[in-house]
């Protein structure tokens, strides 16, 4: 190397190297073919072998190409929190953004995208298109072709860069390299995530989980985005899962009044392009989170309503809508818990339930999903260790539902629950609410169907037997939205709404929790939107 550097400085072979993009190319043999050029072309000869010179461009790079490097894991013990350096997005001017993806060397489906671009001019809202690298040819993201180009129409909108943006609220990770192909894309996202409101990555699939926090940190979530650009795939397995969960579509991010983070995604299906706020677009199906109606938190119950109120569904879908603390399972051994408890009976909480369920039937007929907290006044009525003579403040309705039950078996409702034969008998008995005929009960066993999206399934019962989840359910290969777990999520056509009750259920005291007040709307072409009640 010392024969070329009496011949050019180190300086000016950097710099010539940085202006015709050297650092650009990621394959050895295209970099080794810049060397051999550049050899040819500014001596006529090769001074040096072209795999040293390639050697020591490597090895030496310009200030501006180190500062792009990223820091190592020394550095990042000593303390450096990754996101702090990351530059702020310039959205100036805007509501908020909407961001999508295209894959490079792929074609734009133009409908989607010419959407999602009336859709953040109606909305204020800057565009932004990330990245997502794929080389057919060499099944991986590491290894990508130097022709590596994308469509015209979106790169005008394009960032490759990571940043964070709406006050570091949001970071979008660009750089992430997850290849469409991923089954869970997801997890990624998660792993990115620094302490950050929300994390953005790109994939043609469109993805949705809430982060565990603990008690003195905010809610955390992360997303992948979906995609504007066809679906341009490897033959195989691999290919053809990502083909069918593949998304044409964004994230909407905004600030609220406080300046918070709201985020919903938004889908082009079926030739439709719909969000909630849209009133020419009306929800077939509104889903609420768990209701837990005896721990209700007051002001995501007045929220919830309106929010039920603008939306206008057809029907309205709820889960666990007895949380059933008075005699659970839980505690109704618990000394103490009997103790703090002892003015409150069963019958209150059926009462509960009954004004809040007659309540949300004014608004839209209500459909009762099978839920497990549901059952648990099932679990009470047969229970054999649970003895009402120890406990005779409910002995009168432990008996009454106990003969009813039996009735209901007798005349060929044997599975009917008890919270269904509870709410059909006992205004007969006593001083009790009668429930709104707008309000029906469903059954896991029995699919209940609206746009081709199944609601029938509460979420606690899986397969074979096992324990359900968002996951699992995804691979059933029926659109569906599920609830139990308290945390929002999204995966493939199964999504999972949070809770409409309060975040504290007692049970779930100390610890971590990834748990969000959210709700999901399903329009006629099948697309099913999660809503978020509050922001982060």
């Amino acid at each position: 190397m010392q024969k070329l550097f009496e011949l050019i400085s180190k300086k000016e072979l950097k710099k010539i190297a940085l202006t015709d993009k050297f650092y650009n190319k990621r394959k050895r043999d295209t970099k080794l073919e810049w060397c051999e050029d550049f050899l040819n072309a500014t001596f006529n000869r090769w001074i040096v072998e072209p795999s040293d010179l390639l050697a020591w461009l490597e090895s030496n790079p310009p200030l501006s190409i180190k500062q792009k490097q990223k820091a190592d894991a020394s550095a990042l013990e000593m303390g450096e929190i990754e996101g702090e350096s990351l530059p702020e997005l310039d959205s100036k001017g805007f509501d908020g953004l909407l961001v999508t993806a295209a894959q490079n060397n792929t074609e734009v489906n133009q409908d989607a995208l010419n959407a999602l671009k009336r859709h953040a001019d109606e909305n204020n809202l800057k565009l932004v298109v990330m990245p997502i690298y794929y080389n057919k040819n060499a099944f991986s993201a590491a290894v990508e072709s130097e022709a590596e180009r994308f469509s015209p129409a979106v790169t005008p909108y394009l960032l490759e860069n990571d940043v964070q943006a709406l006050n570091g609220r949001l970071v979008i990770r660009s750089s992430a390299a997850v290849l469409p192909t991923a089954k869970f894309p997801i997890n990624k996202a998660m792993e990115l995530n620094t302490g950050e409101p929300s994390t953005l990555v790109a994939s043609t699939k469109q993805q949705h989980k809430t982060l565990p926090r603990s008690p003195a940190t905010g809610i955390r979530e992360a997303w992948t985005t979906g995609s504007v650009t066809t679906k341009n795939y490897i033959r195989g397995g691999a290919g053809a899962s990502a083909k069918r969960e593949h998304v044409y579509g964004g994230i909407e991010y905004y600030l609220d009044a406080d300046g918070l983070l709201m985020s919903r995604n938004l889908q082009y299906k079926n030739g439709y392009f719909l969000t909630f706020t849209d009133s020419a677009s009306p929800v077939e199906v509104m889903t609420l989170g768990d209701l837990h109606s005896e721990r209700k938190d007051p002001n995501t119950w007045v929220k919830t309503l309106a929010l039920v109120k603008s939306a206008s569904p057809s029907l309205l879908v709820v889960h666990d809508i007895l949380h059933f603390e008075t005699a659970s399972h839980h505690n109704r051994n618990d000394g103490k818990h009997l103790y703090s408890s002892r003015d409150k009976q069963v019958i209150d909480d059926l009462r509960q339930v009954i004004d809040d369920l007659n309540e949300l039937a004014w608004l839209a007929p209500v459909y009762v999903v099978e839920s497990n907290h549901n059952s648990a006044l099932d679990n009470w009525l047969h229970d054999t260790n649970y003895n009402p003579k120890r406990d005779p403040r409910q002995a009168k309705l432990y008996y009454l539902l106990n003969w009813l039950v039996c009735d209901a078996i007798d005349n060929g409702q044997d599975q009917a629950t008890a919270l269904q034969v509870a709410f059909d008998n006992l205004d007969r008995f006593e001083e009790f609410p009668t429930l709104s005929d707008r309000v029906r009960f469903g059954s896991m066993d029995k699919a209940e169907v609206h746009c081709g999206v199944d609601f029938s399934q509460h979420g606690h019962k899986g397969q074979n037997g096992s324990a359900g989840n968002t996951n699992m359910f995804s691979k059933w290969l029926q659109p569906m939205v599920t609830g139990h777990t308290h945390s929002p999520a999204i995966i493939g056509d199964t999504v999972t709404v949070g809770v409409t009750a309060s975040l504290n259920q007692g049970y779930n005291r100390g610890g971590a929790s990834s748990w969000r007040q959210s709700h999901a709307v399903t329009f006629a072409n099948g697309f099913t939107q999660l809503i978020h009640v509050w922001a982060i």
